[in-house]
């Protein structure tokens, strides 16, 4: 439910009404991550800069609504997920991962992130 496009608009809208401080319906990258004051207490980790860059996906420097919805709905989480995996299984850097690669695999993806969202992208998919 909370991934169907009603639910999801009205989650998006109130995320972006609770970050956005300066009301300009964009979120700056410590408004994103929600930080408070200034000097080194302030500063975002290099995760938090990585992560704000790659949903920035026009390259504005800040996260409007469209944005903002790949977060929300998990597609950015699963997408990372996914890379995660196939850089930990694709031996042979085809792009394709095989059965034995996979299995070989299993235990460095059983250590990491990519397990949880896996999981979940099935569960909400119903495979």
């Amino acid at each position: 439910p909370e991934t169907h496009e009603g639910v999801l608009a009205v989650t998006v809208a109130e995320t972006m009404r609770q970050k956005d401080r300066n009301q300009d319906g964009k979120l700056s990258p410590r408004e994103f991550w929600e930080v408070e004051g200034t000097g080194e207490d302030a500063e975002l980790t290099e995760e938090e800069k990585q992560d704000f860059a790659k949903l920035d996906l026009n390259g504005d420097g800040v996260i409007d609504m469209s944005e903002l919805r790949l977060w929300e709905s998990g597609k950015f989480h699963t997408e990372e997920a996914m890379k995660a995996i196939f850089e930990s299984a694709d031996k042979d850097n085809d792009l394709h991962i095989t059965a034995d690669e996979l299995t070989q695999a299993k235990s460095t993806i059983a250590l990491g992130d990519a397990q949880y969202h896996l999981l979940e992208w099935a569960e909400h998919n119903e495979l």
